[in-house]
């Protein structure tokens, strides 16, 4: 058995993603260092602001604690989301926060052109996506491609949707 064998193929080990949203850094990984000690700090949700650049609650909020949820709340702020498995490429799922943007990191349609996602207060939904063009990765298990990290036809509501339930603007 090789382990180490060039272009290996391999089955996805979980097809869920927490959101870059939520979750706590210690001081060291924040500063850019390694880890230094306990994670105190609220997450940065780079992502969010659509360039990479966000920082904790600057411009959008990010939730480390579950005091935090105040904006938009936590029955409107999901936790944990269905990733689809040719997006995996760390344990954070990708969002922005800016309307009318991109896709970051794409979402699952495996329940009827639909994704689970579960929310800060313990609910979970099924939602169902408008334009599955704008989502849905092609072709067989382990060979599937994903589209360009732009909205398909300009249809923006699934896109949007994600932004309303991902995070709000820090005051």
């Amino acid at each position: 058995m090789q382990l180490h064998k060039p272009r290996l193929r391999v089955d996805a080990a979980r097809t869920f993603a927490m959101s870059h949203a939520v979750g706590s850094i210690c001081a060291g990984f924040d500063s850019g260092g390694g880890h230094s000690g306990p994670p105190r700090l609220a997450t940065n949700g780079p992502w969010l602001d659509s360039n990479h650049s966000n920082r904790r609650n600057n411009p959008w909020r990010t939730y480390g604690k579950s005091t935090d949820f105040t904006d938009p709340g936590p029955t409107q702020t999901f936790v944990f989301v269905d990733e689809e498995p040719a997006s995996l490429n760390d344990g954070g799922f990708g969002t922005s926060a800016v309307p009318n943007s991109r896709w970051v990191d794409f979402p699952a349609t495996f329940h009827g052109g639909a994704c689970g996602f579960a929310f800060a207060d313990g609910h979970s939904e099924i939602h169902k996506w408008k334009n599955l063009a704008g989502v849905e990765a092609k072709g067989p298990p382990g060979r599937r491609t994903l589209p360009p990290n732009v909205p398909s036809n300009r249809d923006f509501r699934d896109i949007n949707w994600v932004a309303s339930v991902s995070s709000a603007r820090a005051r």
